[in-house]
């Protein structure tokens, strides 16, 4: 059981090829969903202890296949997202990087370079400041004593 995180930040459990994200939290045990459950109609749900440690039971069957290539394809795409935020590299290179030794089965569930690449300029756009349409709006931080008029 491998805890990940969703494209908005919420948890997602991995798990033998199938993912999972909370249904409901209840005051001992999480009631976690497949992922497919609006896509292919899975009934498929996961029952795990609050500490995401332990599997308490399933409940239903999954009424499709594992996939653990894309499972392989989720944790490079974090690992690409986390890189992005952390390093000044370009996004060839951070691509590169990411995909360097991965899985033919991995890399068939990854989107194309060109589309990862502007997932990387999205998330640092994301870090700038919002642009003012006032001088209202115009926010100035820091010590500016040191500036003469």
């Amino acid at each position: 059981m491998e805890l990940l995180k969703s494209n908005k930040g919420n948890d997602k459990i991995a798990l033998d090829g199938y993912t999972y994200t909370i249904k409901k939290t209840c005051q001992s045990i999480i009631r976690w969903k497949c992922s497919k459950k609006s896509s292919m109609k899975c009934p498929a749900i996961l029952i795990t202890d609050l500490k995401m440690t332990k599997i308490v039971r399933f409940e239903e069957e999954h009424c499709h296949s594992a996939n653990k290539g894309a499972i392989g394809a989720m944790k490079i795409k974090q690992k690409i997202k986390e890189c992005s935020l952390q390093t000044c590299n370009n996004p060839g290179q951070i691509f590169a990087q990411a995909v360097q030794s991965v899985p033919k089965e991995v890399l068939i569930e990854l989107p194309s370079e060109d589309s990862i690449k502007r997932s990387i300029r999205n998330q640092r756009s994301s870090l700038n400041p919002k642009i003012p349409n006032s001088l209202q709006e115009l926010v100035i931080e820091g010590n500016l004593h040191y500036l003469l008029l």
